[in-house]
């Protein structure tokens, strides 16, 4: 049923973005990834050798982005992304015993929280309990009550802070052998594949958009760069298709190539009823303040329990019809067409027995090979994981 719907179609966030933590407060490991941001990859890589940690190499190097490699006693790792010469992302990693891992863990998430204090920020928690028993968090309180409850039995966990200048994550991770709490800084300023603070309206459709009318190469390695976990690559029609899990542990990226081009890539979300549903209204409204002074053609449809299709040729008619009736919506859409793009949102909650699912699309036409048909392609996709 995914796919029929998809055929229609590291450290350091609610105020003042501007404001400042307090000179006075010690915010000592995100101001040390901090610092080693927005600095040339040369002198951050310098700074790390003068503190005794142990060069590894370039990892992941694409056209733009390159992941720099630290070792450092005991067993910790630090991690630079660079992109035109600049660090722009900066995490920190150790790999311990369990205990030691969620006491140091505890310590990234007081740390951020005070940080964040007094910020305003978009935020998203997503814990795993058990192994494979998932939940999503729209806040930090949400997120630390249920922490606290269940931190005997957790797996793993990730909680993200972003303004509109920075973003910091922080994990817990089980790698086998050791657990890994890990925290990341991102400067946003010197991160090609963010918004400009003029595209903030409507920053998730540039990311897709940023990641097509590239080289398959590229677009892998940058993905990679942001923590996202590359599971392989599929041959449909001459079309390469390649996926990915998401660094939040709850979602996938497909991209479509052609010609070693990135042409068309789709995210989408597992999660929870009231948070999918937020998720597609967040991405709806998104996409059309994308559209903001552009021509385009719009179309709509939505189709609740009583399995009758209602299609919709104004954004505005079905937000409306959309609040009124979400509790009974089965699977909804949106799609807008120019002339060198396309952009849709889904959500989909026809299997009970799988987590209701939040899709955001972006296709760039001028990459686009002529005879792509998106209903027929889905169908050949669905019939090869079958």
């Amino acid at each position: 049923m995914l796919l029929a719907i998809l055929g229609l179609f590291l450290f350091n966030g609610c105020k003042d973005e501007d404001q400042q933590p307090n000179p006075a407060e010690s915010y000592e490991t995100i101001d040390k990834l901090k610092s080693l941001t927005g600095i040339s990859a040369e002198e951050a890589i310098n700074k790390l050798k003068n503190e005794g940690c142990a060069y590894l190499g370039i990892e992941n190097e694409g056209e733009v982005y390159k992941k720099h490699i630290f070792t450092a006693i005991p067993a910790s790792t630090y991690e630079l992304i660079e992109a035109n010469g600049i660090i722009y992302q900066c995490e920190y990693s150790e790999k311990i015993t369990r205990s030691s891992a969620l006491d140091t863990y505890d310590k990234f998430l007081k740390e951020t929280t005070k940080y964040m204090s007094g910020k305003t920020y978009e935020y998203e928690g997503r814990t795993e309990i058990n192994y494979f028993e998932f939940s999503s968090f729209t806040t930090h309180q949400e997120f630390s009550t249920y922490y606290e409850a269940n931190r005997n039995t957790l797996a793993s966990s990730i909680e993200i802070w972003e303004t509109t200048k920075e973003k910091i994550s922080v994990q817990f991770k089980d790698v086998g052998i050791a657990f890994r709490p890990c925290i990341s800084y991102t400067n946003k300023q010197y991160d090609p594949n963010s918004s400009s603070p003029a595209e903030e309206a409507y920053k998730s459709v540039v990311k897709l958009r940023n990641l097509t009318g590239i080289s398959s190469e590229e677009a892998i390695s940058r993905l990679r760069n942001f923590g996202n976990m590359y599971l392989g690559a599929t041959d449909i029609d001459h079309i390469k298709v390649y996926t990915f899990v998401s660094k939040t542990l709850d979602g996938s990226y497909e991209l479509f190539g052609f010609n070693n081009i990135i042409f068309y890539i789709y995210y989408y979300e597992d999660t929870d009823l009231n948070i999918a549903l937020t998720k597609f209204e967040k991405h709806s409204i998104e996409c059309n303040n994308y559209m903001v002074g552009k021509t385009y053609d719009y179309n709509a449809q939505i189709k609740d329990n009583n399995s009758e299709m209602f299609q919709f040729t104004s954004h505005t008619d079905f937000l409306t019809s959309f609040s009124l009736n979400k509790n009974d919506i089965i699977t909804c859409g949106e799609n807008w067409e120019l002339t060198n793009e396309e952009v849709a949102t889904a959500y989909d909650n026809y299997d009970n027995y799988y987590e209701p699912k939040a899709y955001l699309f972006y296709r760039n036409k001028q990459y686009t090979p002529a005879n792509f048909k998106s209903k027929e392609f889905m169908m050949k996709r669905t019939k090869q994981r079958n």
